[in-house]
């Protein structure tokens, strides 16, 4: 219920989680390995959401393939403290720079 009341009020009463959504979210914030394949639109980024609204103290780290995917996934968490980051570097590329001789 508490996660439910979370989510209406974070997304101003747009979104309402389903029961997968809440299982997968619940389960993660108890601490329990958790694996969701949906199709796309689905609503994975709310199996994301719950546990850290449900533990707003911890950090969560999501690895996702996708720029786009994770500047969307940060603009639906507009309500809590979401950033992202990602690295612009091609497989051809490194970090690291060689001094000149």
């Amino acid at each position: 219920l508490r996660a439910c009341l979370l989510i209406l009020t974070v997304t101003r009463g747009r979104l309402v989680p389903h029961d997968l959504q809440l299982q997968a979210g619940i389960a993660a914030a108890n601490g329990k390995e958790c694996f969701v394949i949906a199709r796309r639109g689905w609503g994975k980024t709310m199996c994301i959401a719950i546990p850290i609204m449900l533990s707003p103290d911890r950090v969560s780290i999501t690895i996702s393939p996708l720029k786009r995917l994770q500047m969307m996934q940060v603009g639906d968490l507009t309500s809590i403290t979401a950033s992202f980051t990602y690295s612009i570097l091609s497989r051809y590329q490194t970090s690291s720079k060689k001094s000149a001789s």
